[in-house]
């Protein structure tokens, strides 16, 4: 019975420190207040698992494909890529970051607490986490571009009026 509890006593105390170091509560409801779909924007997830030898193959190639031709609707992610992106994004300070993006600190200190192993729980709020931040990409992306069409327009408008005038 001892043992049980000693056992149960740390496991709280390293998830005391995780909380302390990063708020677990400031992420975890700031994830949960996003809404990925809306009007404007609208992802559906599809899992690809390859249990055997070619379904391996058929997932490389599809990650290959979306990678090289930059498509701009799919996106690839793995277990590895999310991984890299948690290290990659817990190494800005955590007090500059907004709370959403403190999942990637939490995440990275889950990770080397538990030899690199994150619980399902988890992934998927990293998963939920890397789609809004894609979807906000996207759409910032949008409206840069669509910001540019509109001076190209204002110019060529501009452009013809000056033309139409000198004649």
């Amino acid at each position: 019975m001892k043992k049980k509890s000693k056992k149960f006593n740390i496991v709280n105390r390293s998830q005391k420190n995780i909380t302390k170091i990063h708020n677990e509560a400031d992420w975890c409801s700031a994830l949960d207040y996003i809404l990925i779909n809306d009007d404007h924007w609208w992802c559906i997830v599809t899992m690809m698992v390859g249990t055997f030898v070619e379904h391996s193959r058929y997932i490389s190639l599809f990650s290959e494909t979306v990678e090289e031709e930059e498509q701009a609707c799919i996106y690839s992610l793995s277990y590895q890529k999310t991984i890299d992106t948690v290290k990659t994004l817990s190494k800005q300070d955590p007090e500059k970051c907004p709370a959403v993006e403190s999942i990637c600190h939490y995440a990275n200190t889950v990770l080397s607490e538990n030899n690199g192993h994150l619980s399902t729980w988890l992934i998927a709020r990293l998963i939920k986490y890397l789609i809004y931040r894609t979807k906000t990409k996207y759409i910032g992306r949008l409206k840069v571009e669509a910001n540019i069409d509109c001076k190209i327009d204002e110019e060529y408008r501009t452009i013809q009026n000056t033309d139409s005038s000198s004649k």
